[in-house]
């Protein structure tokens, strides 16, 4: 999960672009919604947050049936959790967490509370109560970082509003008259500052809809209100606001399913839109109106790596701002999915997770809560393997379904995607943008159960981090170099990366990425696209074109997992564990290749890391470059890839597969990106 000084940092971020030089025009905001469907039927009824009475006694119903292992691992958690110790808070939180201090603290008090209302053992009620009160007892939630003074905004105020909110309506008549008092008025405090700040925005003036801060809080802000309806006038509109802000969002979700904050991130905003919607059924909001809804059980299909590979450190794509290892489930959010979309595939990965004890059960009751058993697993044999999600221009390809495939993932597309950036432009803000990285025409492999060229982790952003182009030392749009005041984020009139085409066969994936529109017109780059070539099951062939206004130094970045050694036939050879990564410059006309290791400083409390990098380098304005990657597992020699021929007639030979390539002379002006 994501770590209190990753928050920091980017909070800290966050307010430099917001309140610095370039900082954005006033954001729309959105206007609280004053039609509540029932919300009226629930004054004077517990529990009315997620549930109520009846789904309470269906939910016991299936405790020794079809939801057993649900219960198992609700009670399991919130045994655990009755066990430890209730938190003990200094006089206030550190300046150097104020979006992420004790956020497991309300993760778990809503767990506890949610085990007393279904199991009613006092063990849990003793618990939550303990807890509950800690909270309450902790004036100061947040602390601004430069001035010390309390902050009250964040992540935090999510999970702990939801905690609390959770605990005063499944303990409404069962908690003493001073532990009532304390919680109330700790909800009503801190839910009314939390909403004045919502009314503005949670990252400076204006709503960033497509931001997983502005779900988190949304839904802690929407939890108070429920909690206090009937007892605080202002209930209402504290209900009003975040159904708004769920609507505005469920417009504007990426119509293919996929998240421009990387699957990490895609997991923890998702876990609380769906607590909003399912908070929300009663106010009359559908599940999910977006075809986003009806594709994102496949993103996350696509996200995840080959299953036979699975481990608690490293199970996913870590695209964007994201680890290896899950941060929120994903499983209970897959059986929403699952339920939403009668999906079997859904289902199946979410067993599939739960049985390889992968993920990252964080909130187990809404699993319990989530799953429909009725929709049956079914495995995705009978998928395609490559998976296409247009608006954000990502592919990820697979060599087949048998859980110890080769797995490509491709990116060339808008930042935020092609639809939010056109069809809502005017409700685009800056915090859209925070977790996105510089990485057009960048790609990963993954081969024989391993990483073999990588991403290279959370937060770093810059281009020269990533598998794709430099042009004299500078990267993409957006690079954290002061010295280049490249656009970001991207405006109105910027142009934008796009993938060119997608083509899949049982035996060949090819993709073409035109990153051009990623660079600053004043680089020099006039073109720059990118080929993928998915020989099954073992060879990946990158065919990289450019064009630059003058000669220009070049540098193709290659991240290989380890340091590749030159072998005397001219190619590069990396051991990663029990497999073995080729690396063969078939066609670089004479560029340079050079192997070096990129120190990276130590961010979010990890230690300090480096970078393999094997690199092209080449002067030139004009350079087409063929490399060829090959891997087998069990220390065995990859395939040897062979280029034949020339111009349109070239052809790639690896063993018995040939595979046709036009490499004819073309120019930029051919290249350049349709209107």
């Amino acid at each position: 999960m994501p770590s209190c000084n990753r928050f920091f940092c980017l909070f800290s971020l966050a307010l430099a672009l917001l309140f610095g030089a370039n900082a954005a025009r006033a954001q729309i905001t959105v206007q609280p919604e004053t039609q509540l469907g029932r919300l009226d039927e629930l004054r004077g009824v517990h529990p009315r947050l997620f549930l109520e009475s009846a789904q309470v006694k269906r939910l016991q119903a299936g405790r020794e049936g079809e939801l057993s292992s649900e219960w198992s691992a609700m009670l399991d958690d919130a045994g655990k959790i009755a066990a430890m110790k209730p938190p003990a808070y200094k006089s206030a939180p550190s300046r150097q967490s104020e979006h992420a201090w004790r956020r497991e603290d309300g993760n778990q008090l809503a767990n506890l509370s949610f085990a007393w209302l279904m199991t009613r053992e006092r063990r849990f009620l003793t618990q939550a109560t303990a807890w509950a009160r800690a909270i309450a007892s902790q004036p100061v939630w947040g602390v601004d970082s430069k001035t010390g003074k309390p902050l009250e905004t964040g992540l935090v105020y999510g999970h702990l509003l939801l905690g609390l909110s959770m605990f005063y309506d499944y303990a409404q008549d069962d908690m003493d008259a001073e532990t009532r008092a304390i919680v109330r008025n700790t909800l009503r405090s801190h839910a009314a500052s939390a909403a004045d700040r919502l009314r503005e925005g949670t990252w400076g003036r204006g709503h960033a809809l497509q931001s997983n801060h502005t779900w988190v809080y949304a839904t802690g802000v929407m939890a108070a209100g429920f909690a206090l309806l009937d007892e605080e006038p202002a209930a209402t509109g504290w209900i009003g606001l975040p159904l708004a802000i769920l609507r505005a969002s469920d417009e504007m979700l990426s119509p293919d399913g996929a998240s421009q904050e990387g699957f990490g991130y895609h997991q923890y905003g998702v876990e609380y839109l769906l607590k909003m919607i399912t908070m929300a059924g009663v106010l009359g909001f559908s599940e999910g109106k977006s075809p986003w809804w009806s594709r994102t059980g496949d993103y996350a299909l696509a996200m995840l790596t080959p299953r036979n590979a699975w481990t608690k450190e490293a199970a996913q794509v870590d695209f964007s701002d994201a680890d290896r290892a899950p941060w929120y489930g994903p499983d209970h959010l897959l059986r929403w999915l699952a339920r939403r979309n009668k999906d079997g595939v859904s289902q199946w990965l979410a067993d599939s997770l739960v049985s390889a004890g992968v993920g990252e059960p964080v909130s187990p009751w809404l699993a319990l809560l989530w799953k429909d058993s009725s929709v049956k697993p079914v495995s995705p044999e009978n998928n395609p393997t490559l998976s296409y999600f247009e608006n954000m221009g990502i592919v990820s390809a697979r060599s087949d379904w048998s859980g110890d495939e080769a797995l490509v993932v491709f990116k060339s597309g808008n930042p935020i995607g092609d639809y939010a950036a056109r069809e809502h432009r005017e409700r685009v803000h800056r915090g859209e943008y925070y977790h996105i990285h510089r990485d057009s025409n960048h790609f990963c492999l993954f081969g024989g159960g391993q990483w073999l060229i990588r991403n290279p982790g959370y937060g770093r952003w810059d281009t020269r981090f990533h598998n794709t182009l430099l042009v004299d030392g500078r990267g993409q749009k957006g690079d954290r170099d002061p010295a280049i005041p490249d656009e970001w984020p991207l405006t109105e009139a910027s142009r934008f990366p796009r993938m060119v085409s997608v083509s899949s066969t049982p035996q060949v994936d090819r993709m073409v990425g035109d990153a051009t529109a990623a660079y600053a017109d004043d680089s020099g780059l006039r073109a720059y696209r990118r080929e993928l070539i998915f020989i099954k099951p073992d060879v990946l062939v990158v065919v990289d074109r450019i064009f630059a206004d003058q000669p220009r130094d070049l540098s193709l970045l290659f991240l290989p997992e380890t340091n590749p050694v030159q072998q005397p036939d001219g190619s590069y050879l990396a051991a990663i564990a029990n497999t073995r990564l080729r690396l063969d410059p078939l066609s670089i006309e004479g560029a340079a290749v050079s192997v070096s290791v990129l120190p990276l400083k130590a961010r979010n409390a990890r230690s300090p890391s480096e970078l393999a990098t094997w690199t092209l380098t080449h002067k030139a304005a004009q350079w087409t470059s063929v490399t060829a990657l090959s891997w087998s597992a069990t220390g065995a020699s990859p395939r040897r890839v062979k280029l034949e021929g020339t111009g349109a007639s070239a052809v790639l030979r690896a063993g018995d597969q040939t595979v046709a390539l036009n490499l004819a002379p073309s120019s930029a002006e051919q290249m350049k990106p349709s209107p």
